[in-house]
Parts: structure tokens; C-alpha cells; sequence
């Protein structure tokens, strides 16, 4: 009998408090864990977050550049 596979869509919210650099390992660590895995799926959709782009963007509140999370998260 064969495994259901299951899949996931990770945020990666680069520089949302970590570092840039922490957040790319883990992304790569994960890709390592779940390599070879038949079972398992990972997808992954970056959206930037950190202070950088909130004065890329000019947009006070932070709350406003959690929107692509939130639609993420109800997508699934």
C-alpha cells in the first residue's frame, strides 16, 4: 500500500525578525529533510515583511505587509 502524500505551502518571511541569511538556511535545511521523502511536498512562497520594505513601500503599519500571509493562510 502507498503512503498519501502530503503538501505544504510554507510563508518564508525573510527578515521579519530573523535574519535574512537564518531564514535561507532553514528554507535549505528543510528542502534537505524533505528530499527523497515520496510522501512529502513542500512549496514555499517568499513575501517580504522585514523593515526594509516597509520603507520601500512608505506603509506605516506593519500590519499591511501581513496581508500576503493572511491569504496564504486562507487559501489552505
Amino acid at each position: 500500500m502507498r503512503a498519501m502524500k502530503s503538501s505544504f505551502e510554507i510563508a518564508v518571511l525573510p527578515g521579519a525578525g530573523i535574519g535574512v541569511d537564518v531564514t535561507a538556511e532553514a528554507v535549505r535545511l528543510l528542502g534537505a529533510v524533505s528530499a527523497g521523502n515520496d510522501a512529502l511536498s513542500l512549496s514555499y512562497r517568499e513575501v517580504s515583511v522585514g523593515a526594509g520594505e516597509c520603507l520601500r513601500r512608505v506603509i506605516p503599519c506593519p500590519n499591511l505587509l501581513l496581508m500576503p500571509v493572511v491569504r496564504l493562510m486562507l487559501s489552505c
